[in-house]
């Protein structure tokens, strides 16, 4: 299991107070299903359109995430002004829950974004781009990456050289507008709210179900592997879909440790 990714893409539009009580709630609702992918760590990022965030995140499993008045406080603020609600429900494998900087969303120069997967080579790219790492978790480079070529263009061509699994969210906060989703080769669902004006997403679709939806129109988006999905959150919601060179890898088992098992066998 990995870990789960979660939120809500805002088109720009004016919404009645009923509406954001149903956006609240249903955020509320796809973290707690999400948390079957990630019991170890939640997190959220509420991003503006002018550039300013909110950022929290706990090690905590969502059901107790959502409970906490940090919670409650930030999703108070969520308006109009919001372009997406970013969450993270985190299994941990690299790098322990107790330390933040390990936990998503990550923040590392003006990009803030959620990962599902493993770079197996986080090392090796961060040795070739010279990055400075502040977190254990490989996650990180995925994000100091893209902010060192902050330009998509520029950055999706990295990406040929990451080895592992990979979907990920992420905004550059000097254009917060723009939402970034990387679907490589882990699990990956949206769907849009047509009188909303909004885009859920999530790791699994069967957590849409805990979204309820039945008064709107609404529409299911699947993709293949190695897609770029851009939002232009600036007015109403549009989506742009492009392809990117990535090479999904399933790290095999030690050989040592099979010569092993077999003179033991």
């Amino acid at each position: 299991m990995m870990c789960g990714l979660a939120g809500i893409i805002l088109g720009n539009k004016e919404r009645k107070e009923d509406d954001f009580e149903w956006i609240k709630e249903s955020m509320t609702s796809l973290l707690v299903r999400s948390q079957a992918r990630g019991p170890h760590a939640t997190g959220i990022a509420v991003i503006r359109r002018d550039g300013t965030y909110q950022l929290l995140k706990r090690p905590l499993p969502a059901e107790a995430f959502v409970e906490t008045q940090e919670y409650e406080d930030v999703m108070a603020e969520i308006d109009d002004k919001v372009s997406i609600i970013m969450g993270h429900t985190r299994y941990r494998t690299i790098g322990t829950e107790k330390k933040s900087e390990n936990n998503h969303p990550i923040r590392a120069g003006k990009i803030i974004g959620t990962h599902n997967g493993t770079i197996y080579n986080a090392a090796y790219i961060a040795d070739m781009h010279g990055l400075n790492r502040f977190a254990d978790v490989d996650s990180e480079v995925l994000f100091r990456v893209a902010n060192k070529f902050r330009n998509p263009i520029h950055f999706e061509s990295k990406l040929k050289n990451f080895r592992g699994q990979m979907t990920a969210v992420m905004v550059n906060l000097n254009r917060p507008n723009k939402i970034r989703i990387y679907k490589g080769n882990k699990p990956f669902s949206m769907l849009w709210i047509d009188e909303l004006d909004i885009m859920i997403y999530a790791s699994n679709s069967d957590y849409f179900e805990s979204v309820e939806a039945e008064d709107y129109t609404t529409h299911d988006y699947r993709f293949k592997p190695n897609r770029a999905i851009q939002f232009n959150t600036e007015k109403e919601l549009k989506m742009k879909v492009s392809n990117f060179k990535f090479i999904p890898t399933v790290r095999q088992p030690n050989t040592i440790f099979q010569n092993m098992v077999t003179l033991l066998s």
